[in-house]
């Protein structure tokens, strides 16, 4: 057969992380697993666009310009690093389908990309604002823009 497409080798994938994670038997210890191929650490951070939720109210093309101009120079300089120049955390990453405040983010997470993906991860771009998408090794697939910090809300108050 064929080659996968990126995005069954990522079901496949989890669905290989779920089953190894099992509960373990009395007195073992659960093994834990990179979220990204190690070989993809001494590889730079890339940022795709194929995966951009076209048509939520976080989608990137309803950027503002300031804030696109602002964006633009914060991914330069991501691509500059390796993902080991960014771990212990390339970036966080949540659970947005099951632990959002958000109940629209929550549906639209489920909906879209918890098939195919354990979490939904973001940067801080500055002060309150976020970009979120899917990590897979090295490349980070855009989904929402979030100027608000509204996908997962947090208590803090933000100066921009």
């Amino acid at each position: 057969m064929g080659d996968k497409s990126p995005r069954q080798a990522a079901k496949q994938e989890k669905q290989r992380r779920r089953a190894a994670a099992a509960t373990p038997a009395k007195g073992e210890k659960r093994a834990v697993e990179s979220p990204v191929d190690v070989a993809a650490y001494d590889r730079e951070l890339r940022f795709r666009f194929d995966r951009v939720d076209i048509g939520s109210e976080w989608c990137l093309t309803d950027i503002s310009k300031d804030d696109h101009a602002e964006l633009i120079a914060f991914m330069a300089e991501m691509e500059t690093k390796k993902v080991k120049e960014l771990i212990p955390r390339p970036c966080k990453h949540a659970d947005v389908a099951a632990d959002s405040q958000n109940p629209t983010a929550q549906k639209r997470a489920r909906e879209r990309f918890s098939d195919d993906h354990d979490a939904i991860h973001e940067f801080r771009i500055s002060g309150a604002k976020r970009l979120w998408g899917l990590l897979y090794d090295n490349e980070f697939s855009i989904i929402w823009w979030d100027p608000n910090h509204v996908v997962f809300p947090s208590k803090r108050v933000w100066d921009n």
